[in-house]
């Protein structure tokens, strides 16, 4: 069985997650949505809270696919935006460790081609303090500079 919604930025879908054995537990079904959320817009919007809401109510495994308009330069954006930015202390490049300094420049492999192509690959922060203009254009491309 398959139902669909459509709305403006949101799609979604249901599907019955397969027939049920008798050795098994009843399947469940499945929505899959793709969200669309432009720059203007509250998050999260009435949509997808109801959207939510109905899954949880009803027993159903919900997958979200968002196309959130965060830009950021660490992810090849030309421009930053607020919802680039982000409140959680993770890195915003590789997800992995907290995003300190030290981290960007020294371990990050989520910006290893950036610091290499602008500061090499330091062991130390000395060593990458050693090329201030280096340091400088790295930063500038990683948005630290604005």
């Amino acid at each position: 069985m398959r139902t669909q919604q459509l709305q403006r930025d949101l799609t979604t879908v249901r599907i019955q997650n397969g027939t049920p054995q008798p050795s098994q537990a009843s399947a469940r079904p499945l929505v899959l949505a793709s969200l669309y959320l432009p720059i203007e817009e509250q998050l999260p919007p009435q949509q997808v809270v109801d959207l939510i809401k109905y899954c949880v109510e009803s027993n159903i495994d919900l997958i979200i696919a968002v196309d959130t308009n965060a830009h950021h330069s660490l992810w090849g954006s030309e421009d930053n935006n607020k919802r680039g930015i982000t409140d959680s202390p993770l890195c915003r490049a590789c997800m992995e460790e907290e995003e300190t300094p030290i981290h960007v420049m020294l371990r990050c492999r989520g910006v290893s081609e950036q610091r290499a192509a602008h500061i090499g690959s330091p062991a130390t922060l000395h060593e990458a303090f050693g090329d201030l203009g280096g340091l400088l254009s790295f930063w500038s491309e990683l948005g630290w500079l604005e």
